[in-house]
């Protein structure tokens, strides 16, 4: 019988200590962290779930965090012009005539 509900029991003089997982805290690792406090999601929203969280990027983001930005440039969306990639998204720099 393990009463630390999401973590590790380790057995000391008397009683026990809990080593909680990821994403959990108190004295038998039964609360949930609510990691989105600490702003994990550099350029998204932040979800808060049961042992972790999930991050939703804003367009032109991407990566667990949000924190690379996606190089819009790749798929030529400038047809007849230059394509300049920038933070969170892209100009086109459009040829003379």
């Amino acid at each position: 019988n393990n009463p630390c509900t999401n973590g590790q029991c380790m057995n000391n003089d008397g009683g026990y200590n809990c080593i909680c997982s990821p994403g959990w805290t108190g004295q038998n690792c039964q609360q949930d962290l609510n990691e989105c406090v600490m702003q994990p999601c550099k350029h998204g929203r932040c979800v808060n779930k049961d042992g972790g969280y999930n991050c939703f990027c804003f367009t032109g983001w991407t990566g667990q965090n949000c924190q690379q930005d996606v190089n819009e440039c790749a798929n030529n969306p400038c047809t007849n012009g230059q394509c300049v990639n920038n933070d969170g998204g892209y100009i086109c720099i459009c040829s003379p005539g």
